[in-house]
């Protein structure tokens, strides 16, 4: 983050006391003005795992710190943390500036203040050093209480570069005991009886291609000093899913620990460390980044911008220019008066066209001028190039239309669709860990228009113990009742419709919703509506019910006490097979509504064609005319195999869903038979008017 990112009108001098307290875990992190996110987020994740008995005293070493920034790090400070920031004079590296001028680095010359550690804390026999791209899900106190011995470090091995056969680095300093250097369990007493400072230097000198700019010098410098501890304590785990040379049938030979898995390397995670080029305050879709958001979402940091691309997105350039991108991209948004109204729309490419039809609406219903609505089109690699131009060009001033491409937060082999339904529904499940920036966002479907200014569903307040605002999903199909009563195990009269939400971000991620969202759905496959069943389910109880008028759905409209409804339609949501774009509903009331935003969108003509391409495909699939001259025998032998079909359909039921489910739906196949053969109920189980029943067919 750049100087004078934040800003902090209470800013003062940062007063620094030596700490007197004895028995504490002494740790301490580098950082400058760049990385003063991070840093943060590290020292979020340590306070989130002390243990209470236990007291902490971090050391921040500064290059050329900002004041803001200083206090932003001192907000981090409670009971058990205490965090002294101390302001480092690095020009005795200035030679290296001029050395590693011409070379790529993975880190800069502030990271040579590691060297410094045994001079600058003299009285200490040992401190914990940590770089500021981790995060900590341990008490650090099992790996501060660890005995050095005689040894300068305690460090983890640096996967993959030590099982790589052959391995990269030069000879003297490779081999199955070099370690990582983000993670250092450091013996000053020991470092300061060896002048291990003076070696540091000299070796440093002479590695002059070194582009790794402190880690391979520690490694010659502590050669034959070093205590191994577990991988468990340094998770490198971008590299190692990076790689395809790592080996991990050699992992227990070193740990005596079964690592034989991403996953199980994953579950067993003690320290994270992203060292990596993919940082997850750059990329939102870097392995592990869910739990580094999380961590921003705890952190003083939640208050402020956090604008970030995808690594396979169309912005993913050099990492440089990506980070300054952003960079300015979060000073802009902080220095933004307006109020911004973040929307996401999730449509796969053969929706692109209808999402166009929402964002025209969203545009044209727009009142407030103080304002700035963002809207996110969540996609995958199975979006085309074009959709992407044509949607982020219906931009406005005050509305800024904006691609992200989320393929890789999601495992698309998990998740499973139905009917029309696309696996990109699920995509809404991950607006918290991409758009950790704002505390609220509105989800909307792409089957609908608005009528009204959405920032009032903004405005909406859901209420401090629900997770998500949603409107009522109205079933009076008996069908569907019994479907939720028996397999949902949600009352009708709760459910809700996921077409339209408004979701408290932090509380979603904290309380884990997507992966309880996940085991859901890996444990159940039965689902008529996957994604709205599985949110129904895990978020119980924490729904605040909004007024239908942001989420009608105009498959109401063939409800008998349809005239009973609330007329009012801020969102008119075109739910069923029964589209507006289709010849079977390109009459039916409301769909002026839909094509009178179609036409001022540039996919037009694409919806008009697509219209005319299902009817056309509608007459191809028709049954035969032989079939039609055949119709009284058909529905003959249909009567005469019904018990037959009945009989297997409830064992169906019954194995995959519940016998209870399959006895209810049962007596509801029982009904309609009936009432079919007295001519109560058309074939779509509507009633037929009383005085249509004598009429002679």
């Amino acid at each position: 983050m750049g100087k004078k990112y934040y800003k902090n009108k209470k800013s003062k001098k940062i007063k620094i006391e030596e700490n007197k307290e004895e028995n504490l875990i002494e740790i301490a992190l580098i950082t400058d003005n760049n990385y003063i996110v991070p840093t943060i987020i590290t020292i979020q994740s340590i306070k989130n795992n002390i243990n209470n008995s236990k007291k902490y005293n971090i050391f921040v070493l500064c290059d050329n710190v900002d004041i803001e920034n200083k206090n932003l790090i001192l907000r981090l400070v409670n009971s058990n943390l205490k965090i002294n920031i101390v302001d480092v004079d690095k020009k005795f590296f200035s030679e290296f500036e001029k050395d590693t001028k011409d070379i790529y680095m993975v880190a800069n010359t502030s990271a040579l203040i590691k060297f410094l550690l045994p001079k600058l804390f003299n009285k200490l026999n040992k401190i914990l050093y940590l770089d500021g791209d981790i995060i900590v899900n341990c008490d650090l106190s099992e790996i501060y209480d660890i005995d050095l011995k005689d040894n300068f470090v305690a460090a983890v091995r640096d996967l993959p570069q030590v099982l790589l056969e052959p391995q990269l680095i030069g000879a003297e300093i490779s081999g199955v005991d070099y370690f990582n250097s983000g993670v250092m369990l450091l013996n000053l007493k020991e470092m300061r009886k060896e002048n291990t400072y003076a070696e540091l230097i000299r070796v440093k000198k002479e590695l002059t291609n070194d582009n790794l700019m402190d880690q391979n010098v520690f490694n010659v410098v502590f050669k034959g000093k070093v205590h191994q501890l577990d991988l468990s304590y340094n998770v490198c785990y971008c590299n190692y899913k990076s790689t395809k040379r790592l080996d991990y049938t050699k992992l227990k030979k070193y740990y005596k620990e079964d690592y034989s898995t991403l996953e199980k390397i994953e579950k067993k995670a003690k320290i994270i460390h992203y060292s990596s080029f993919f940082k997850p305050w750059v990329y939102y879709d870097t392995p592990l980044a869910e739990i580094w958001t999380k961590m921003y979402y705890l952190s003083p940091l939640k208050e402020y911008p956090l604008n970030r691309v995808s690594v396979d997105g169309e912005t993913n350039k050099s990492y440089k220019k990506t980070q300054e991108k952003l960079r300015l991209k979060n000073i802009e948004d902080a220095n933004l008066t307006k109020k911004i109204i973040p929307i996401v729309l999730c449509p796969d490419h053969n929706y692109a066209k209808f999402a166009s039809v929402t964002i025209q609406s969203i545009i044209e219903n727009i009142k407030s001028k103080n304002c700035e609505y963002r809207i996110y089109i969540f996609h995958d690699e199975e979006f085309f190039l074009r959709d992407k131009i044509l949607l982020k060009n219906m931009s406005t001033e005050n509305v800024k239309v904006e691609c992200l491409d989320v393929r890789n937060l999601i495992n698309k082999e998990d998740l499973y669709s139905r009917a029309h339904y696309s696996k990109q529904m699920f995509y809404r499940w991950l607006i918290p860990e991409v758009l950790p920036q704002y505390t609220k966002v509105i989800y909307i479907d792409c089957d609908m228009v608005l009528n009204e200014d959405i920032k009032k569903l903004y405005d909406i307040t859901i209420g401090e113990g629900n997770v998500i605002g949603a409107v009522k999903n109205r079933v009076q199909d008996e069908k569907m009742q019994n479907y939720l009563s028996c397999v949902v195990k949600i009352e009708p009269t709760e459910y809700v419709n996921s077409g339209v939400l408004v979701i408290y971000t932090h509380k979603f991620l904290n309380e884990n919703i997507k992966e309880k969202c996940m085991e859901v759905l890996k444990t159940n496959d039965v689902f008529l509506c996957p994604d709205q069943d599985v949110i129904n389910i895990v978020l119980k109880g924490k729904i605040k019910f909004i007024d239908e008028s942001w989420n009608f759905q105009w498959a109401n409209l063939k409800f008998t006490n349809y005239d009973k409804y609330n007329h009012k339609h801020n969102i008119i949501h075109y739910t069923s097979g029964v589209k507006p774009w289709k010849m079977n509903g390109v009459g039916d009331s409301l769909a002026e509504c839909f094509w009178k935003y179609a036409r001022k969108t540039p996919f037009y003509e694409e919806i008009i064609y697509s219209s005319i391409n299902f009817q056309i495909n509608k007459s191809i699939n028709q049954k035969s005319i032989n079939h039609k001259k055949n119709k009284h025998k058909f529905f003959l032998t249909r009567w005469i195999t019904w018990p037959f079909r009945t009989f297997k359909a409830y064992q169906k039921d019954k194995r995959e869903k519940n016998k209870e489910y399959a006895k209810a739906q049962n007596k509801i196949r029982v009904k309609y038979a009936v009432n079919r053969i007295l001519h109560r109920v058309d074939i779509d189980n509507n009633p037929i008017p009383k005085k249509n029943k004598n009429k002679k067919r």
